[in-house]
């Protein structure tokens, strides 16, 4: 995995990061990419009972850590008439706890271990809806646990600021303040996901949309 790669420039890193995909794909696809069996490809229709099951992974959800920081309020302020909240934290039980607040913030909390077979199977039996991935590069189990499809949709959050490179991962979640202006203005298609977040203000506060890149 490309950790250092964000650190080289901020420039276009999308033609790197997919052919470093299609390397481990040839080397181990059978048994990195594929998708949970029997998954329904398409969410299920909204109903006035049902909400959206999503799940935030990351084995960086420990006190302070920054990639659980950037999420806490997206966790804490998600509308639990439509969303159900899982935290995923990848931890020993011991030695890396997630922070209070994002255990406080979560409607509940699956620990996920460090073997990757196990944990693949864990992520395997839960029923979720959509599955964030808080960082693909820093560490080799969110990225290669991000080549296989566990939920219909999957998206990458601002941890590592590049694209996955990822055929599994469908959106990249970002922000125009987030973003560098030179890339954004002068760089087309640095993101191998379909979508990314926009900020519209109006006169009764921020609003967030999402909208095709």
């Amino acid at each position: 995995m490309n950790f250092y790669l964000p650190y080289l420039g901020g420039e276009n890193d999308r033609d790197t990061q997919v052919m470093i995909d299609i390397m481990y794909q040839y080397a181990c696809n059978k048994q990195v990419y594929g998708t949970k069996p029997n998954l329904n490809p398409q969410l299920p229709p909204p109903t006035s009972n049902s909400r959206v099951r999503v799940g935030f992974i990351s084995k960086f959800f420990g006190p302070f850590e920054p990639h659980g920081l950037l999420l806490e309020g997206v966790i804490k302020h998600l509308p639990r008439t439509h969303f159900h909240v899982t935290l995923l934290p990848i931890t020993s039980s011991s030695l890396h706890p997630p922070a209070p607040y994002l255990l406080e913030a979560a409607d509940e909390t699956i620990r996920l271990n460090l073997d990757y077979h196990t944990t693949k199977q864990m992520l395997q039996s839960i029923d979720l809806d959509v599955l964030i991935f808080a960082d693909t590069l820093s560490e080799p189990m969110t990225y290669f646990l991000s080549r296989y499809r566990f939920a219909p949709v999957q998206a990458a959050f601002w941890g590592n600021p590049i694209t996955t490179g990822s055929p599994n991962v469908d959106y990249f979640v970002s922000a125009d303040r987030m973003e560098d202006p030179f890339r954004t203005t002068m760089e087309r298609d640095v993101y191998e996901e379909q979508v990314r977040l926009d900020e519209e203000r109006s006169a009764g506060g921020a609003q967030r949309r999402l909208y095709a890149a």
